[in-house]
């Protein structure tokens, strides 16, 4: 059995995964003549940071596409690709926003939309969906898994290999995922590469833009744009470290860089770029570009138009509002920042933001009815925009979400209270901007003086 306080941190996983990446032997990581490390590496360690973290996910259904959309043919102009997700979306007046890629697809050209929550395919300039590949994609998924036991059947050396490389001693003695696993994943993204390719031909497409690089769609989108000779970026939506496998501590990427991570990645300061540049300087391809926080200054700028939202007035009754941005991977009414709100003789406004993954039905008439007794405790969903409430709270609190960035930006005051924002955030609270604290005391200290409370 696998000691499981070896890995609950993310640099613990890290350095983990750094200890294989020293031991690998690319013969058996390469195929269709390409080296599938990097596929390998993220499935391992994201496997990891899942299973250290408690899920809560949203009950809502996916649905296989958004009938409002009229159906039309492709108007033939060269395109850009954008990969996103419904949990980006938000809708403001009538008006939808992708809170990750908004800025970047104002300046495309023609911009196309691949929406992962229901595979639904249009181009944003005219509102109108193009395809719907859900059918295809399940297709690709069952396609994916037979092939992937059949290799296992015909390779049995690859999947013993795949299984011994995960063995460190005093760490595993187990593999974290079965080399089948692993095999039926590498089948997934080839597959996928292949039908994003042929999208790629279809319909002109020369760039491509997408949040998360390393999932299965990502990692196949690079494969894709990069045999097509395709530039691919990467805009940040959340931290970057180098305790984030996804973005530090690549130890083993070949001088002309790797298949399947971006050309550019696109940042939102700095800091979050300098992760990158630990390691992109050593090969030919991937570069980082600072470009800010596009969703932050989008309501900068258009704020007077875009600020009628569904918020209870309470937050602008005189009192101190403190902003509790909650997380899907936390358990907030195990936390201590849960018995703190409820003990708290703090004449203040507790505002708690809920993230989209947590907007489930369930989860959502549960945590109203855990504070529905407190005036003072408001309950947020995703249809009030966070740089909205970011812009009107005194200070911030978060366990360890990216939402300290909105904070930054919005010179707010942001206080991190999980160790595991140290993972993330460590160089931040080293710069003063932002506070770290462990228990109720240290943040009764932090929040009084902030706020002048005594």
């Amino acid at each position: 059995m696998n000691k499981l306080e070896a890995f609950n941190t993310n640099q613990k996983i890290t350095d983990y995964v750094k200890l294989i990446e020293a031991k690998i032997n690319k013969k058996y990581l390469t195929f269709f003549g390409i080296d599938y490390w990097p596929v390998i590496r993220l499935q391992i360690a994201f496997s990891l940071i899942k299973n250290n973290q408690k899920q809560v996910s949203s009950s809502e259904k996916r649905k296989k596409f958004d009938k409002k959309l009229k159906k039309v043919k492709f108007s033939g102009f060269d395109s850009q690709l954008f990969i996103t997700h419904k949990n980006y979306s938000i809708n403001i007046n009538h008006k939808n926003y992708d809170r990750v890629l908004e800025k970047n697809i104002r300046e495309a050209s023609n911009p196309i939309i691949l929406d992962l929550y229901d595979f639904s395919f249009y181009e944003r300039n005219n509102k109108s969906y193009i395809k719907n590949f859900f059918n295809l994609i399940s297709f690709i998924r069952v396609l994916s898994f037979i092939a992937g036991l059949l290799v296992s059947f015909l390779r049995p050396e690859r999947v013993k290999y795949l299984n011994s490389l995960q063995l460190i001693d005093g760490i595993t003695t187990s593999p974290v995922i079965s080399g089948r696993r692993i095999l039926i994943r590498i089948m997934y993204v080839h597959f996928l590469s292949k039908f994003i390719g042929y999208l790629l031909k279809k319909y002109k497409i020369n760039s491509i833009y997408q949040a998360m690089y390393y999932d299965n769609f990502g990692l196949a989108a690079g494969l894709a744009a990069h045999k097509n000779q395709i530039l691919n970026l990467c805009v940040q939506h959340g931290g970057q470290s180098e305790n984030n496998p996804a973005f530090g501590n690549w130890t083993s990427i070949p001088n002309q860089g790797s298949e399947f991570l971006p050309n550019i990645f696109l940042c939102w300061d700095d800091s979050s770029a300098s992760f990158i540049n630990s390691w992109q300087s050593q090969t030919l391809k991937h570069k980082t570009k600072v470009i800010g926080h596009g969703w932050v200054e989008i309501y900068k700028k258009e704020s007077t138009s875009i600020e009628n939202y569904p918020i209870s007035e309470s937050i602008f009754n005189n009192k101190k509002n403190i902003l509790i941005t909650l997380q899907p991977s936390v358990v907030f009414d195990s936390s201590y920042i849960n018995d703190f709100i409820l003990n708290s003789s703090m004449t203040v406004n507790w505002i708690l933001k809920l993230h989209p993954r947590q907007e489930g039905e369930d989860f959502v008439k549960k945590i109203e009815s855990s504070f529905k007794s407190y005036e003072n405790i408001i309950i947020c969903t995703s249809k009030t925009p966070l740089p909205f409430l970011m812009a009107h709270c005194d200070v911030h609190i978060t366990f360890f979400s990216s939402s300290i960035y909105e904070a930054i930006f919005l010179n707010k005051p942001t206080i991190i209270v999980d160790k595991r924002g140290l993972d993330y955030f460590s160089k931040y609270i080293e710069a003063g901007l932002a506070y770290y604290a462990p228990n109720n005391t240290e943040l009764d200290r932090i929040l009084s003086s902030e706020l002048d409370i005594l």
